[in-house]
Formats: C-alpha cells, structure tokens, sequence
C-alpha cells in the first residue's frame, strides 16, 4: 500500500514539474521501490537498490523521502504511533544505516567486470556478453564477490 501511494505521489510530482530533466528524474528515481521500506534490509537488496537509484539519487535521500512520508502519514494520528508506522520508521534508518556500512550510501559500488575482462579471457565481442556482464552485476550486487580478484574467480568458474 505506502508503495502505491509513494509511486502516485511521485507521478504527480513529476507532472506537476512538467520536466523532463534531472529535477524529475531525481522524483522519479527516489520513488523506485517505495514498499522496501516496509521490511528490514540484506545487503544484496541494500546493493541491488543503489544500483536501481543509479547517479539520479542515493539510497540516503530514498530514506529520507520514505521518513518524511511516514511522518507526513502519521501526522494526524494519535499518539502513540501505529506500530506500522513505528516500524517502517525504524526500516527506513536500517536501509540508510546498511548502505553506509556498505559504502553503497551515494550510490552503486562500480561493475568489478567488463568487456575486456571477457576479451582477455578468449571470448569474441557478441551478443553473450551482455547477459554475462548483467549475471556478473547481479552476482556482484549479491555478494558473490566484493574485488576485483573475486570477481575474476566467479568469471573463471562460469567459464569451467
């Protein structure tokens, strides 16, 4: 539900900013996966979320955003919070607390691969690289392996 609405909200925003430019893709990025902040953080789901904010926004202003309309929800409630809302709260610090020990706080640690990486070990330039370089991100994302040296053992098991 706090998704559907977060994903509405930010669609009027950005119609009301009737911009095709970095202020809304900023909204619209910071509105990609609204409902996670309902559950309690992993580190790949921590990760694979930076990589969905990509450069447009950080997983810090997500948080933000995502406290901001919990308060904004609760506003008129009455005290003590609904434990809901308590909850998404307590959330919402635990995704901006794991992105920082993460180092994933301003956004996605860089591809430990690339094309040549593939070239290098005999592969010829094609359409399998892509998908091999997407695994590649999503294992990384999934912490298969967090350097350099990780990653060129995961390629050379793929390979074996």
């Amino acid at each position: 539900m706090l998704a559907s609405m977060a994903r509405h909200a930010g669609a009027g925003i950005i119609d009301r900013l009737k911009s095709s430019g970095t202020v809304a893709r900023r909204a619209q990025a910071l509105c990609v996966d609204a409902d996670l902040a309902e559950t309690a953080p992993t580190p790949s789901a921590v990760r694979k979320l930076a990589r969905r904010l990509g450069t447009e926004a950080s997983i810090i202003e997500w948080r933000g955003l995502n406290r901001a309309s919990q308060i904004a929800r609760s506003s008129g409630a009455t005290r003590p919070l609904p434990p809901e809302v308590v909850e998404a709260e307590r959330n919402a610090v635990r995704w901006g607390t794991m992105a920082e020990h993460l180092g994933v706080d301003k956004g996605p640690k860089p591809a430990l691969l690339n094309g040549r990486d593939l070239i290098e070990r005999g592969m010829k330039p094609g359409r399998e690289f892509a998908p091999l370089l997407a695994e590649a991100l999503d294992a990384q994302d999934d912490g298969a392996f967090v350097d350099r040296d990780g990653a060129l053992a995961w390629l050379a098991a793929k390979a074996a």
